[in-house]
């Protein structure tokens, strides 16, 4: 696929007024996404308003709807359309984005699992070229922090072994998913979580911010190796260990309804934990047996994590 060539295409996605509303989903045939019998798209997604309803790190998140009926059975009714944040002068930085979303939809296409979201790729109604956004289904119930809100009944370790389940999948198909917080916890009807935006977080910084990275909203439940790496930006990667780390102090939030390393103020909190200070203390919501595990998840050592087969092993077995 080529790459848009005019800042004026990429404006344009920006943009929104009504001539950049309809979009069509890009699908890999070699996936397992569903295509017609040609190999050709079998639907296309409408923004229904002008309005952001909600906002990432890297996008801006629209809601929108699948226009032809013939699609319920490939793609729901309800989407969420991502729109990625940018400079819309800087060209390079633009056609990168849209490369690299296109290689990673290949890998994107091959997960399939019941506890993730499956990602797909967009492109203007009035071209064939791709476009700096992609889409996902739109979770009503929100994320794993609403729902348990709304129902604190809810059998919260229930919830955790299938998110465990659905990292462990992830590491056995040689990803990471590399942003772990409870933003990407969403839940489909049924309370099923899904991992939604796999390996997109550390691809977006790669190209946003090839020089370095900024310190990332959700700090509270990075390593320390991913917040201070000791190695070039080119050739940073996020790792197994980082995700196990990321995903015990989600599970410690899901749990308790409370930061890890809280409360402190931003700048101390940072300086803490660069100085491998201050562990978190057990909250009387988590049971000693969880408990266990999420220490060793939270080491500071990366070697001294568990991997996620054993901790999906552990989990299994309470």
């Amino acid at each position: 696929m080529s790459a848009i060539e005019s800042t004026s295409d990429y404006a344009a996605v920006l943009r929104p007024d009504v001539d950049n509303l309809i979009f069509d989903f890009v699908i890999p045939t070699a996936g397992h996404r569903v295509v017609d019998t040609e190999g050709t798209l079998t639907s296309c997604v409408t923004q229904k308003d002008f309005f952001t309803k909600k906002c990432g790190d890297f996008t801006n998140i629209y809601y929108g709807k699948t226009l032809t009926e013939a699609s319920a059975a490939s793609f729901p009714k309800a989407i969420a359309i991502k729109k990625i944040r940018f400079d819309p002068k800087n060209m390079e930085i633009g056609q990168s984005i849209v490369r690299m979303l296109a290689l990673a939809n290949e890998k994107w296409s091959l997960l399939n699992h019941p506890n993730i979201s499956p990602i797909w790729l967009l492109r203007s109604s009035k071209s064939t070229e791709p476009i700096p956004a992609f889409a996902m289904p739109w979770f009503d119930n929100g994320n794993v922090l609403d729902f348990t809100h709304r129902h604190p009944h809810i059998n919260k370790l229930n919830i955790v072994k299938q998110i465990a389940n659905a990292i462990g999948y992830i590491h056995a198909m040689g990803e990471v998913h590399g942003n772990i917080v409870p933003a990407n916890v969403l839940i489909a009807d049924g309370g099923i979580p899904c991992l939604s935006d796999v390996g997109m977080n550390n691809r977006l910084l790669k190209v946003i911010y090839n020089n370095g990275w900024p310190v990332p909203s959700g700090w509270v439940f990075k390593a320390l190796e991913e917040l201070f790496p000791q190695c070039d930006p080119a050739v940073f990667r996020n790792t197994k260990a980082m995700d196990v780390y990321s995903f015990a102090c989600t599970i410690f939030t899901i749990f308790t309804s409370k930061l890890p390393f809280s409360p402190r103020p931003y700048g101390k909190g940072m300086k803490e934990k660069m100085a491998g200070g201050r562990s978190i203390e057990k909250p009387a919501e988590i049971s000693s047996l969880v408990w266990s595990l999420l220490q060793r998840c939270l080491s500071y050592n990366p070697d001294h994590r568990p991997s996620m087969a054993e901790v999906e092993l552990e989990l299994m077995m309470m």
